[in-house]
């Protein structure tokens, strides 16, 4: 997959190549969004290489996790938000593939018109991406079509997979809290936890020691995660902001060309999708960490022994600082930066439609 994803890249550099030595700025800059979208890909299937051992490690506790809950009343929990995340990820998938559809249908238009509606002359032929392959692009027009659109379908393909795996796994570690969550209003609202001198063996002290254990070991998982993405998240986010950038441009500058205005649009809303779908995960998974320490508010800790109450203490300092995953430390993903890293965008847009005025 990656060395397909090479064969479209070497084509769109010496693009790139020529188009700067014509001088041709605006040209040159048709290539990065492509670019970027390939460089982004190459990074998620690399990142899952690379970390193939860690990754294995995310599934075996997921699995134990899923085993653990079998015989327990919190099932339902864990079953309804890690569904609630295979849903999510399955309209990601059929958005962005229709985005894809759309963006790669367009060129056949007029070769499709050539035929139902012939006229006198052939219509004007476009290519899906801007490529320099050192030959005639309308006379291999549909060979340069095949190989663009296997490309592109190798690249879709792996960022909706990693894209919808990160998702699930991500779902899963807000269950873990969810269901942290469950455990400390269940463990204060049994009858014995009010019950002082009754030992280390008391109901309701071993059920808050469970509460720990969970919340430390929720807390692990979303280390883990955190720890194997940083990088990865920040090159893709640095990425989808050059693509959206001038992306847009692109758009507005073919305003004059409808069929290029759409497709360079298409890609815009794809990508602008794409940074969303990053950023959305790290906004789940700190809203169900932060839910922990509303569970211990609201919970009838007052009705519990000191010991218990000093154990909920030491949860409730910890739950104070939701989780939150990062791009290298340096951006966290949520809805709040998506905007903000939108707004950035827009700024950029700007600037290169004033640089073209």
């Amino acid at each position: 997959m990656v060395g397909s994803i090479i064969t479209f890249i070497i084509p769109t550099i010496l693009q790139f190549y020529v188009q700067l030595r014509n001088k041709n700025v605006d040209e040159a800059l048709e290539t990065l969004p492509q670019f970027v979208t390939c460089a982004a890909c190459i990074i998620k299937l690399l990142s899952l290489h690379f970390n193939r051992e860690n990754f294995r490690k995310v599934f075996l506790t997921v699995e134990s996790d899923w085993q653990n809950q079998l015989a327990s009343k919190e099932l339902d929990i864990l079953e309804e938000i890690t569904g609630k995340g295979s849903t999510i990820a399955y309209r990601y998938r059929g958005i962005l593939l229709t985005f894809f559809v759309s963006f790669v249908a367009i060129p056949l238009v007029n070769p499709m018109l050539d035929i139902v509606l012939p006229l006198n002359k052939t219509r004007s032929r476009e290519e899906i991406f801007s490529l320099y392959y050192y030959v005639n692009n309308d006379e291999y027009f549909y060979a340069i079509y095949l190989h663009s659109a296997w490309c592109a379908i190798i690249a879709i393909l792996s960022i909706v997979a990693v894209d919808s795996l990160n998702m699930i796994i991500t779902h899963h570690a807000s269950a873990m809290f969810a269901i942290c969550g469950s455990m400390i209003d269940k463990a204060t609202e049994c009858n014995d936890v009010a019950t002082v001198g009754r030992g280390p063996m008391d109901d309701g002290l071993e059920k808050i020691r469970e509460c720990v254990a969970a919340h430390n070991k929720a807390i692990q998982f979303f280390d883990f995660l955190d720890a194997t993405n940083r990088m990865n998240f920040l090159l893709q986010v640095g990425f989808n902001m050059i693509g959206i950038s001038v992306s847009a441009f692109q758009a507005v500058r073919h305003l004059d060309d409808m069929k290029r205005a759409v497709r360079y649009a298409l890609f815009f809303g794809g990508q602008k999708f794409h940074l969303y779908f990053l950023s959305l995960p790290g906004q789940i998974l700190s809203d169900y960490s932060a839910e922990v320490l509303d569970h211990i508010y609201n919970s009838k800790w007052y009705q519990t022994s000191a010991k218990m109450q000093r154990m909920m203490n030491i949860m409730q300092l910890r739950a104070s600082k939701p989780c939150q995953l990062t791009a290298g430390g340096l951006y966290e993903m949520n809805i709040e930066n998506f905007g903000a890293a939108f707004k950035t965008c827009m700024s950029y847009f700007t600037m290169l439609l004033s640089m073209k005025d």
